[in-house]
């Protein structure tokens, strides 16, 4: 099991396993935050903190929201906007522990351009 857990321990999420890769997306809002993503169902994540420790950021289309820590400020996930429980999120891998996520393939996908992987 990993646990990713925000600066301040306000915000924690579990997942049961590693990912294949690590998504390294250059759109406005990742490349700010610096995240890199790792991809679940969203069953396979499970938010083990209060929903109120949690602020949502929604921008552009509107399908999917942000979600940063209200306290420390760390961008913890994304999850899909809307009642299709099959649509994954995207849990932000620096929040994992980095002997967690060594040697994980990171790819590099083009959200700002192409919304294709580039590698």
């Amino acid at each position: 099991m990993l646990e990713a857990t925000c600066h301040c321990g306000a915000v924690k999420l579990q997942v049961q396993v590693a990912p294949d890769y690590l998504i390294d997306c250059n759109c406005s809002i990742c490349r700010r935050n610096g995240a890199l993503w790792a991809l679940y169902d969203a069953a396979s994540v499970e938010v083990k903190s209060n929903p109120s420790a949690s602020v949502a950021y929604v921008w552009g289309a509107g399908t999917i929201r942000t979600m940063h820590c209200k306290v420390c400020g760390c961008t913890t996930h994304w999850e899909p906007i809307g009642a299709n429980p099959d649509r994954r999120w995207g849990v932000n891998a620096r929040n994992f522990e980095p002997l967690a996520i060594a040697g994980i393939k990171v790819r590099k996908f083009d959200g700002a351009d192409t919304w294709a992987y580039v590698d």
